[in-house]
C-alpha cells in the first residue's frame, strides 16, 4: 500500500458536490468516534501524532470556521495485528437484530431512527453494540465491499468520499461511546470483539476514518493496532477548491 496521496484537482466534481443541500447527507450524520467527530486524515506514518497536533491542527481548525476543510486519516488492520482488549465486567458485545434495533429507536432516538433500520436491511451494513445491565453504552457500524460517500463525511456535502474495499475488509464507521463510559477502552474492547466476530467468518483486516484534528482518536486507533495507510485533504472557499487524495489500487495507491 503506497502513503504518498496524489494531487488530483476536483474543482469541477466539488462544484457539482457544494451544489448539494445538507438535507442530502446521510441521516448518519458525521462519521464519529468515541469522543469526537471523525473526518479522514494523515499519510505517512513519518508524520507523528504530535506533530501534527502542534504544528498543522491550529491553522486547520481556523479555516474550518469559514471555509469547507477537511483532513482524513486512513487507517488500516489485519485481524490478527489488532490489540485484544477485553470488555470490561458486566458488558456485553452483540451483532444488532431488526427487533433489537425497534427497541433501540424506541428507546434512544438521539442515536437511532428509522434510517438505520434501512441500513440493516441491507446486507453491506451492520450493526454491533455494546450493553451494560441491558442498558445501551456503546455502538459501532460495519460496511462490507463498496461504503458509498453519504456514510463517509464529516457534515458537508462536499466531503463525502466513497470508498472500494478489497473483498474481505470491513470498513468501521459510526463508533459511539456513552459518556458515562468512556475512559475504559470501550472503543478498543469493541473493535477487539468485531475482529473476533469476522475473523471466523473469513474477513482479513478492517479499514477506518478519523479526522484529523481528533489527536485523542489518533492515539486511539494506533494502540488498537491500526496503521496509518493514507490521507486525503480538502480545502475550499469560494469558486477555488484544492483536494489531495490517495490513489486509487490500481494506481499504486490504498
Amino acid at each position: 500500500m503506497s502513503t504518498t496521496p496524489k494531487l488530483i484537482s476536483i474543482a469541477t466534481i466539488n462544484q457539482v458536490r457544494s451544489r448539494l443541500p445538507a438535507t442530502q447527507l446521510h441521516p448518519l450524520g458525521p462519521r464519529r468516534d468515541l469522543v469526537a467527530d471523525q473526518a479522514r486524515v494523515v499519510p505517512a506514518d513519518a508524520v507523528t501524532d504530535e506533530s501534527l497536533h502542534k504544528h498543522q491542527i491550529p491553522s486547520y481548525r481556523v479555516v474550518r470556521r469559514f471555509a469547507i476543510a477537511n483532513v482524513c486519516c486512513f487507517f488500516a488492520a489485519e485481524l490478527g495485528d489488532l490489540q485484544m482488549t477485553n470488555l470490561p465486567d458486566g458488558m456485553v458485545f452483540t451483532e444488532l437484530t431488526a427487533p433489537m434495533l425497534d427497541d433501540l429507536c424506541a428507546d434512544y432516538p438521539d442515536h437511532f431512527s428509522d434510517e438505520h433500520r434501512k441500513l440493516l436491511a441491507s446486507e453491506r451494513i451492520r450493526g454491533f453494540a455494546v450493553f451494560y445491565d441491558q442498558s445501551l453504552a456503546s455502538f459501532l457500524w460495519l460496511a462490507i465491499e463498496n461504503v458509498p460517500g453519504e456514510i463517509n463525511h464529516d457534515g458537508h456535502p462536499a466531503t463525502q468520499m466513497p470508498l472500494y474495499l478489497p473483498d474481505a475488509v470491513g470498513y468501521v464507521f459510526n463508533v459511539f461511546v456513552k459518556p458515562e463510559y468512556r475512559g475504559r477502552r470501550l472503543y478498543g474492547a469493541m473493535i477487539a470483539q468485531l475482529a473476533n466476530c469476522l475473523g471466523s467468518e473469513g474477513f482479513t483486516g478492517l479499514m477506518l476514518t478519523t479526522e484529523g484534528s481528533n489527536y485523542r482518536a489518533l492515539s486511539s486507533v494506533r494502540r488498537m493496532g491500526f496503521r496509518m495507510v493514507g490521507r486525503s485533504m480538502l480545502f475550499g472557499i469560494g469558486g477555488f477548491t484544492l483536494a489531495k487524495y490517495p490513489g486509487q489500487p490500481m494506481l499504486g495507491g490504498i
